[in-house]
């Protein structure tokens, strides 16, 4: 019998079960026995185990907490492996090689994570647009094709691809040097839940545009029908079989679905309000890099709420072209003076700026 091409006495040999191929077996009929001194030497020696047991050495060496070794199949060890002996950012300290079975970097190894720039946040936004409408269209045929537990999955996916476009927005109101800010937004940024509210809160804001709206996903909104951790088990439980923790019997995706009574309708017109949201805001121009930037100046500039909200109008106004909304609104001329009284360093050059940016907006939007 054979496990792969090692034969199962071969592999008890070199367990120790059984004496080696240089091994003296005089006692066993061998024809040649040890008939010398220097045979004795020579055949008591150890040889080098072969491949498969220094990858079996090694892996039970990983498995115990102790050192990886320089190369997959050497023996000689290298500096020791585990995640609090990473540097910061480092998720390879293993020299190239895989790590460890059993070991999951993702979740022991956090790489340090810088701020981001304007820029790259309004790339983001982009590519993270793309992957949501992907997730939601994959959605809608998987459910007409009657495939509804996995159409779930990717429906619920889609909001929280959706959900990082607005926490991406909601990066502009950090301050570059706050790493305490960064580090929280960031673990909010791998947390399901927090995307999952964040995009539903999107899309239940209507004409609301994300500048005004952002500043609010600090609070978590209690009233959702599902709760945002409900539907991220949701989505689990369309993908995976699981066993029920008091019977121990298996559930498979199907089967939870139709014993919850789970519906795809109402969650696909709650995401194409969520599409809705985000077109608007995109023909708004609340996702052009240049629009970004200048929000995320407008947030260096005031940091404090009630000293952002004339500046707030004034975004609205000269580069969206619209109004905020706000209870006591003003005159465009008005708040422009406003904020010469209250930033009368920067005031003239950003309306200067802003003035050109919403020009050159209204230019593309004809085209």
């Amino acid at each position: 019998m054979k496990i792969g091409q090692i034969e199962i006495p071969q592999l008890c040999r070199l367990e120790g079960q059984f004496p080696g191929p240089r091994a003296s077996r005089g006692n066993q009929g061998n024809r040649r026995g040890v008939d010398s001194r220097a045979d004795l030497h020579r055949h008591s020696r150890p040889s080098p185990p072969p491949p498969w047991v220094r990858t079996k050495n090694l892996l039970d060496r990983t498995r115990k907490g102790s050192e990886w070794p320089t190369s997959a199949t050497g023996v000689e060890p290298g500096r020791r492996w585990s995640a609090g002996a990473l540097p910061a950012g480092e998720t390879r300290s293993y020299r190239g090689n895989f790590p460890p079975l059993g070991h999951d970097v993702s979740v022991n190894v956090r790489p340090t994570r810088v701020p981001l720039t304007p820029d790259k946040i309004a790339g983001g936004i982009d590519q993270c647009i793309q992957s949501a409408h992907d997730l939601y269209l994959s959605g809608v045929i998987l459910h007409h094709q009657g495939v509804a537990t996995i159409a779930r999955a990717l429906l619920i996916l889609a909001v929280e691809e959706y959900g990082k476009v607005g926490w991406l927005y909601r990066a502009l109101l950090l301050p570059e040097k706050s790493p305490s800010e960064w580090k929280a937004w960031w673990q909010m940024f791998t947390s399901h839940v927090i995307k999952n509210e964040v995009g539903r809160m999107m899309m239940t804001h209507g004409d609301s545009l994300l500048p005004l709206l952002t500043r609010f996903f600090r609070d978590r909104f209690p009233y959702f029908s599902i709760a945002p951790l409900a539907l991220d088990q949701q989505k689990q439980a369309m993908l995976y079989v699981d066993f029920d923790a008091k019977s121990g019997e298996p559930i498979a995706p199907r089967k939870y679905a139709e014993r919850h009574g789970i519906e795809n309708i109402l969650l696909i017109e709650e995401v194409e309000r969520l599409v809705r949201y985000v077109a608007h805001n995109k023909s708004a121009g609340v996702f052009h890099p240049d629009v970004v930037a200048a929000y995320g100046r407008l947030n260096e500039i005031a940091r404090d709420e009630g000293k952002r909200v004339d500046l707030l109008r004034l975004f609205y106004g000269l580069i969206l072209k619209r109004p905020t909304d706000l209870v006591g609104e003003k005159p465009l001329d008005e708040v422009a003076e406003q904020v010469r009284q209250q930033h009368p360093r920067e005031a003239n050059d950003l309306i200067a700026e802003w003035s050109d940016l919403g020009r050159r907006l209204a230019f593309l939007s004809r085209d």
